[in-house]
């Protein structure tokens, strides 16, 4: 999985039902045992981590730590 730009992993935030969520910076960090790419994001004051996982389809999903 090729590291994703803010735009797209703002898509992917905004589809996964947080449409009042925007990240204003993100930083890769790692692919995880989960086979998922892990990034930090910046949104307002708080730093959050975001899950990124492709399905079996190709498909990408964000999962959000705790936003």
């Amino acid at each position: 999985m090729e590291n994703l730009t803010l735009e797209q992993i703002n898509e992917l935030i905004y589809l996964a039902g947080k449409p009042d969520v925007v990240a204003e910076s993100a930083k890769f960090i790692q692919i995880n045992a989960s086979n998922e790419a892990q990034y930090t994001v910046k949104i307002g004051d708080v730093e959050d981590h975001v899950f990124i996982k492709q399905d079996n389809s190709g498909n990408l999903h964000a999962m959000l730590d705790g936003i």
